[in-house]
This record gives C-alpha cells, structure tokens and sequence, in this order.
C-alpha cells in the first residue's frame, strides 16, 4: 500500500540520492523551487504528469514511487 507521504519520501530520497538541490530539480522541471518543495514536503499533491516527468527524469519506473512489484506471467502450460 502507498500514501501520499511515502510517494513525496522517495521524491525526496531520488533528489539526495543523485546529489541535486531542489532548485535543480525544479529547474529540470519548469517549476518553481517553492512548488518542488511542497511537493516534497506534501503540501501539494503531485498529480501523475508531474510524477511521470519526475520518473523520466529520475530514470526511473513510475511504479518506483507506488512500491508496486510487478512480476512476469509464467505460462505453466
């Protein structure tokens, strides 16, 4: 399960990760520092354009911010 908390925790996790400010994310992503940072912090809800450019950006699944595992069908035929 995921809430809304844990999605703006690995937004935060991904910037202190690969060493950006939040200026420069929010640079990379036309926005605002202020607007990244509430996002970060959960002031604003990060709708799922935002977090896909976010994903794009990151180089990561979009699922990475859901905690979601999915795993390949195995035909047992």
């Amino acid at each position: 399960m995921f809430t809304k908390d844990a999605i703006c925790e690995k937004v935060r996790e991904l910037r202190l990760k690969h060493g950006y400010s939040q200026q420069e994310v929010a640079d990379a992503l036309f926005m605002s520092q202020n607007s990244y940072s509430e996002f970060e912090c959960g002031k604003r809800k990060l709708d799922l354009e935002r977090l896909f450019e976010m994903a794009v950006f990151y180089e990561v699944s979009i699922t990475y911010f859901f905690d979601v595992h999915i795993s390949p069908i195995v035909d047992t035929e």
